[in-house]
């Protein structure tokens, strides 16, 4: 810190910043608002004043660095270090079960074996893959064909509920107990941690926007004279792949991560605890989930 700013607006700005960052956690985490609105933006414009009146304070993960500067002109590929994987789909109740005997054959899993389901509601959205490393987000991409997208991390770190520094939480002590070694499902390479937070970790999901934002987005193009989008799934694609990150950041995009791709310096027992975990880190998953016990038992209630 330079001698001239005085160490006052130094701790100002860094209480300030952990105000807000506290307050992003219980709203879109926890699902557990802190703060009204007007007292939330009240902080964050203490904190514009502040960083303007000081810019050699300013950090690259403080709350107003959201919306870049800089608009880009092309879109860099991004390699993905495991493939993302999409889903599949079952129509009937023979499909589902025809799903879970090859699941079983492929974990090694016989009919005495009682698996648990993670169940949640699947998003219509753009899927993305976030690396994190040593807890800061340094990149975020599209799935493009699996094996690569484009780096959209510009307009990504406009989102409001994805945090650009993971929440620190007690390291795990001790291996995980597991009822059979063939279901390591996220953890077969991985040593316990012995850290807070990963050295790397990519972190999957969906980028997708509500259906009172998508129409109000298409109320202002209409009224403008502009192209409307057809839906809410190519409103998003066309968000995320904006030059300008202010209109991506115009736009209001949700998140909701649910799955994991490289991972170093953390293990997690089960899906379960996967998605426990993100959410301890300050992740948004979906409130909507439920852990089933057995095939069609679990019910997703409002």
């Amino acid at each position: 810190m330079s001698s001239a700013v005085p160490e006052t607006v130094q701790a100002r700005i860094d209480s300030l910043r952990q105000q807000i960052d506290a307050a992003n956690y219980a709203y879109f985490a926890l699902d557990a608002p802190t703060l009204s609105d007007s007292s939330y933006d009240s902080l964050l414009r203490e904190l514009k004043e502040l960083e303007a009146s000081h810019p050699e304070l300013v950090t690259a993960d403080s709350p107003t660095q959201r919306v870049g500067a800089n608009v880009v002109t092309t879109f860099d590929p991004i390699a993905h270090r495991t493939p993302m994987l999409s889903l599949d789909n079952a129509f009937s109740e023979e499909e589902l079960r025809e799903w879970e005997a090859k699941l079983r054959r492929q974990v090694g899993a016989g009919e005495d074996f009682a698996i648990e389901y993670v169940c949640e509601l699947k998003i219509d959205g753009s899927s993305i893959s976030l690396a994190y490393e040593s807890g800061r987000l340094i990149r975020g991409g599209t799935r493009g064909n699996g094996e690569s997208g484009e780096d959209v991390t510009h307009n990504l770190r406009t989102i409001a509920a994805l945090p650009l520094q993971l929440r620190p939480i007690a390291p795990k002590t001790e291996a995980p107990t597991k009822p059979q070694a063939a279901l390591s499902l996220f953890d077969a390479e991985e040593e316990p941690a012995t850290s807070d937070i990963p050295s790397l970790i990519e972190i999957r999901g969906e980028v997708f926007m509500t259906h009172s934002e998508f129409a109000r987005i298409n109320s202002e193009m209409e009224e403008k004279g502009g192209k409307t989008f057809a839906n809410p799934r190519n409103a998003t694609a066309g968000s995320l792949r904006q030059k300008d990150p202010s209109i991506t950041a115009s736009r209001k995009l949700d998140i909701c991560l649910y799955t994991l791709g490289a991972c170093e310096g953390w293990s997690f027992e089960s899906q379960y605890d996967l998605l426990q975990t993100y959410k301890h880190w300050g992740l948004r998953t979906s409130v909507l989930r439920e852990l089933a016990h057995e095939k069609g038992e679990a019910e997703l209630r409002h």
